[in-house]
């Protein structure tokens, strides 16, 4: 319970992250659209400047960063864990099957 708890609160202040930066990204993909793609490249600097900008504050958050990071490695140890678990129980129905079969003969 700990983990997801965990886990939902990194989430939800990713979200909070991004939605401070989607701003910046509806304003540079507007001017890019009012400009072409090409023509925005150099148009829009500024918008797109600002976006950039807000990512990387986004990216360099360490308390997030490193959140981010922890759960991540809390999802691969479950999923190693569920792995190796199951492999084990077919290993086991496998035997059972195996017995069960020089049982009938």
């Amino acid at each position: 319970a700990v983990v997801s708890t965990q886990s939902t609160g990194v989430r939800e202040k990713a979200k909070e992250e991004v939605k401070y930066c989607f701003n910046h990204f509806a304003e540079m993909s507007k001017c890019q659209q009012d400009h072409g793609i090409i023509a925005g490249l150099w148009k829009c600097t500024e918008e797109n400047k600002a976006f950039k900008m807000c990512m990387q504050w986004a990216f360099y958050d360490s308390e997030l960063r490193d959140a981010c990071k922890e759960e991540y490695v809390q999802r691969k140890r479950e999923a190693v864990q569920k792995n190796k678990e199951q492999e084990l129980e077919n290993q086991i129905r496998m035997k059972v099957i195996d017995d069960w079969m020089k049982n009938q003969k």
